[in-house]
């Protein structure tokens, strides 16, 4: 029978197949040892090993491409890549979505379509200058979109090199950040206004630590723009009453209601105290805990003496510049309820300056003014601080005098007429001058305002009449 066999070369030997020999296990002289085809099968696992490890780290490769994709696509900030040339090669979601451009709109053209114009063109020549360098560019661009409106983005533009450090793209990503720059923008306008404003503007904790104090603040308190004025504390410049009313009242007010105003004070760098009118605002934090408080205060010194001047000149005589009846009866009844409260007892002097008409009527009304003023001074001078010595009307005075007996206002009153003994010297006039004065006692001769000056009055005439310089009002003796 004919035998039919092949031979087949692995490794370094031969191999006879299809023979009966080969069926019966024989081999041939030049068949592969055992070590060898332990060898070969090793190689064949290690080379499939590869395969393997290569097909799994292009899987993985694929996988991070998706996933890095995914995260360019989503994320909130826009993501722009050109090509050296600065032509637009790819741009992600956040891009689209903040400029108004589609993809298909931006790939091809330049980054230049969200330009605004806004920003010197030296700034984008820096910008092309550090790129080109192969460095990082970071910086704030103000962009346009494709509405026309504006809006800036905090960019970082990084070149991209292959493996000969040639740059081949740059990768632009940008975080909007345009409500944080817009709420800059109001910041800084509203400093602005309070640094213009004439009244002082300050930020404070609840304690009174200064957090910001505008120029007109500086000023008042002397802080120079070098001093560090968060050292500062506003309880160091309020005057001891306006502390008490500020911490005792108005910042616990503002805490319940949200807001106090009153009149206050201030210490100024002069150390003088400056009234003004004061507004304290708290505010408070997203929990509602009061994160600091706020104050607004205008000087209302110039309107205070204002009010001072008028009041001034509402309650005394513009000629002598004493008291006129409407303080003097206000002091009277002062006196008279103090003299009750103690059980003190007052004297009520009413002073008239004899033949004042005929002196008047012959050498002119400011000579009779003269005599009244100098009148006036000579009266201040006989008597204490504590006395109040008024003009009631034409040449007719009045005299308060807290504290005494009848003992004590008879010297006051020697001392008056002492006064009127030296002449009166108006322009080159020498004239004597004599006055006659009435006297009545609290709490002897009454109780009431009205009735002690009707009784010093009444004296007062028993005076004139009788020459005597004086009298002292004695009931049921009065004409």
């Amino acid at each position: 029978m004919t035998q039919f066999s092949f031979e087949r070369m692995r490794g370094g030997g031969r191999v006879v197949e299809g023979t009966d020999g080969a069926r019966e296990g024989r081999m041939t002289e030049n068949d592969p040892t055992k070590e060898e085809l332990l060898r070969e099968v090793e190689r064949l696992r290690t080379r499939l090993t590869e395969l393997e490890r290569v097909g799994a780290g292009r899987s993985r490769e694929e996988e991070e491409r998706k996933i890095l994709s995914g995260v360019v696509e989503q994320t909130d900030d826009s993501v722009v890549i050109t090509n050296r040339a600065g032509v637009i090669e790819y741009v992600n979601s956040a891009f689209e979505r903040r400029t108004g451009f589609s993809r298909e709109e931006a790939l091809g053209r330049n980054p230049r379509i969200v330009k605004s114009g806004k920003q010197e063109a030296g700034f984008y020549e820096q910008l092309w200058k550090t790129i080109s360098a192969g460095e990082v560019f970071r910086g704030v661009l103000i962009n346009q979109r494709k509405d026309g409106s504006l809006y800036y983005e905090e960019k970082t533009i990084t070149p991209l090199k292959n493996e000969a450090g040639v740059i081949t793209h740059y990768v632009s990503t940008g975080k909007d950040i345009t409500s944080r720059m817009e709420a800059e923008e109001e910041r800084k306008r509203l400093v602005e206004i309070l640094e213009a404003t004439t009244d002082l503007v300050a930020i404070a904790d609840v304690d009174g630590k200064m957090v910001y104090i505008n120029g007109a603040g500086r000023k008042i308190f002397g802080i120079g723009p070098g001093d560090d004025f968060a050292k500062r504390n506003l309880r160091e410049v309020t005057p001891e009453w306006a502390r008490v009313l500020i911490w005792g009242e108005g910042i616990p007010s503002a805490i319940r209601n949200g807001s106090w105003s009153g009149e206050t004070a201030f210490i100024d760098s002069l150390g003088q105290e400056l009234p003004v009118s004061q507004v304290i605002l708290a505010h408070r934090s997203q929990t509602g805990e009061v994160a600091f408080l706020s104050t607004i205060a205008r000087d209302i010194s110039y309107r205070k003496a204002q009010l001072a001047g008028l009041e001034y000149l509402a309650m005394h005589d513009p000629l002598t510049d004493l008291p006129n009846r409407t303080l003097f009866f206000d002091r009277l009844n002062y006196t008279l309820l103090a003299a009750q409260r103690v059980k003190e007892s007052f004297g009520l002097l009413i002073v008239d300056v004899d033949r004042f008409k005929e002196i008047n009527d012959a050498l002119g009304h400011h000579i009779g003014d003269m005599i009244l003023q100098e009148v006036g001074l000579r009266l201040r001078e006989a008597l204490r601080e504590s006395d109040t010595v008024a003009r009631i009307g034409g040449d007719e005075f009045a005299i308060i005098l807290p504290g005494v007996k009848l003992e004590g206002v008879l010297s006051a009153v020697r001392k008056i007429l002492k006064k009127f003994e030296s002449p009166f010297n108006p322009e080159k006039h020498s004239l004597a001058v004599s006055a006659s004065v009435g006297i009545a006692l609290f709490p002897e001769q009454g109780q009431q305002p009205e009735r002690l000056m009707r009784f010093a009055d009444q004296a007062m005439y028993q005076a004139k009449k009788a020459r005597s310089g004086y009298h002292v009002y004695q009931p049921g003796k009065e004409p």
